[in-house]
Formats: structure tokens, C-alpha cells, sequence
């Protein structure tokens, strides 16, 4: 089945400063199990750099997640990554251990004709930092959405709270809306977020930030020439600051303020269980405090396969 909500996708289109995108899968499209449980893995990686950056040159991670759904009605989803951030000062260089755990139900309502999805998202980070200003970051995440039977629409109000070591907090608002057109061949949905940064001056003066993440997904007849799934595309314009993820369930855990991303990537599918995702991307951001802008780059490859 065509997977058209805008719940936890495979993949966010923007790679964090530290962390690497973590997948929070889907149900399996293959065919039915005979058992009730349907689980899932996915192995990724990303690889980039920093132009016009004073302190960071370029930066790699990796990541294995695991998620099973209990006859689509109940799920949950474990991941782990790592990530290695190379700086101008050798002795500023950042090693990052990141865990990650969601859990997820989907209810269907009498007389509201259709799913009732609850979700509430976790993250643990921790790194070498040397200033500890993006160590020991915990993030709790709840998510409420709903969709008609037909997938042809969904609405979903979500937040996320971010506590970190350097008496720095986050407080975000992030709703969503999406929608299904050109007979279910393709997806847009369009998601304002509002964060609010409880101490200001460690979070380099920013009080407050607004943007909006824009996103396109098309999907393929099977049999055609190149065998592709989906194309997906996505933007985002406006700031974000201390920013988590939703969608790809990655955490933006330096107080940089990221400017505007864009990012395209083509999906193939292999077999009637497997899939392989590649995605370049790129990222503005701003330093602040030392009025320091630049650009990232990434290329980002994911293999998963569904039981």
C-alpha cells in the first residue's frame, strides 16, 4: 500500500549539524505476513562538508534502525546513530552517540471515518563536546494526527520540549498538513514551526524562530524504465534554531541558526521488500555570536527492508 500520511517518513530532508537523519519506518508495502507482527530495517549513512564555514570543514555518520508494527494498529521504532564532525582546530572535533525510541498507536474512531494516529518520540545525545553546549541533549516529542481512510489528506499537531547540559531549553510547535492529488501519485504537505529558546544567550541571542518545510513526494507506475519508487523533494525557507526533526526524528542540537535548506532524492524499490534511498542536500546557516555564515553539503544513502 502507497504510504501518503505525513506520520514519520523514511527519511528527513535536512541533515543536522550532529545528527544523521534517523528513519522512522513505515509499515511493510510487501505482502501480508502470516504472523501479526511486521518488522522492519533500515541501514544508513551521510557524508558532507562546510563551505564557508571559520570552524567546521565537514562531518559523516552512520545509523541502524530497527521498528515492527503490530498489524498496523501498534508500533514502535529503535534507532541508533553515530557521527564525527571535523573542525578548522583538531582539538574541536566532535564524536556523537545519538539513541532514539518512538512508540506509536493508530486508532480508528466509530463515526469518524478514518485513523487516529498517536506518537511520542525520544532522543538521548551525547558527544565529546569540549564547551558541553550541545551534550547531553534529551528531547520528548508528541505527535497527534489524523487521516481519512482514503489517504487523500492528513492533519497533524505536534511539539517537542529539548533539555540540554548548558541550562539550554527548547520549547517547539510544529502542526502539518498534507495532501494527496493526481490520483494519489503525489504528495505535498506543508509544515510551520515555531520554537521558542528558554535561554536566550546561550542560544546565541535567539529568543524565537519561525519557518516552513515544504514537501513533494511522486510516486512511479511500477514498470517503469529506470524501476524508480519515488522522487521526493523538499525545502524549507525561514530559521530554525535548536530545531527536532518530526519527520526524520533527527535533532539540530548546535545553537546555529539554520537559513534555508533544500534537498531531491530518488527511491528505488528491490524486490517486493526492499528499498534504497539516495538524496543530496543542502543547508545556510549562521553563527551569531561570531557572525560567522556558511553552507552545507551532503549526499545521504539509506538500505531498508521490510519482513
Amino acid at each position: 500500500m502507497r504510504q501518503l500520511s505525513i506520520l514519520p517518513c523514511a527519511l528527513s530532508t535536512a541533515l543536522s549539524l550532529l545528527a544523521v537523519d534517523a528513519v522512522a519506518m513505515e509499515a511493510p508495502h510487501g505482502p501480508p505476513l502470516e504472523g501479526p507482527w511486521y518488522p522492519g530495517v533500515s541501514l544508513q549513512g551521510v557524508v558532507g562538508d562546510y563551505s564557508g564555514s571559520s570552524l567546521r570543514e565537514r562531518f559523516h555518520g552512520e545509523g541502524i534502525f530497527f521498528s515492527s508494527d503490530y498489524y498496523e494498529r501498534y508500533g514502535f521504532t529503535l534507532g541508533y546513530n553515530h557521527a564525527e564532525v571535523t573542525f578548522v582546530a583538531p582539538t574541536q572535533d566532535i564524536s556523537q552517540d545519538a539513541f532514539f525510541a518512538s512508540l506509536r498507536a493508530n486508532l480508528t474512531p466509530d463515526h469518524w471515518g478514518g485513523r487516529l494516529g498517536l506518537r511520542v518520540d525520544g532522543h538521548l545525545i551525547n558527544n565529546d563536546d569540549s564547551t558541553r553546549n550541545s551534550d547531553d541533549v534529551k528531547v520528548a516529542a508528541p505527535v497527534v494526527s489524523f487521516s481519512p481512510f482514503d489517504q487523500t489528506w492528513s492533519l497533524e499537531v505536534a511539539g517537542a520540549y529539548s533539555d540540554y547540559y548548558s541550562d539550554l531549553s527548547a520549547r517547539q510547535f510544529s502542526p502539518a498538513v498534507g495532501m494527496a492529488f493526481n490520483d494519489k501519485s503525489d504528495w505535498v504537505s506543508l509544515r510551520p514551526t515555531l520554537i521558542d529558546v528558554v535561554n536566550p544567550v546561550a542560544g546565541q541571542t535567539m529568543d524565537d524562530t519561525v519557518a516552513l518545510d515544504i514537501k513533494w513526494s511522486h510516486w512511479f507506475d511500477p514498470d517503469n524504465f529506470l524501476r524508480l519508487n519515488s522522487l521526493k523533494a523538499n525545502g524549507m525557507v525561514g530559521e530554525k534554531i535548536l530545531n527536532v526533526d518530526l519527520d526524520g526524528a533527527s535533532v539540530y542540537n548546535l545553537a546555529d541558526t539554520q537559513k534555508g535548506s533544500a534537498s531531491m532524492g530518488l527511491e528505488w524499490r528491490v524486490g517486493t521488500h526492499a528499498n534504497i534511498l539516495l538524496l543530496g542536500g543542502y543547508e545556510a546557516y549562521e553563527n551569531k555570536t561570531i557572525s560567522d555564515k556558511y553552507d552545507s553539503r551532503s549526499l545521504y544513502l539509506s538500505y531498508s527492508y521490510n519482513w
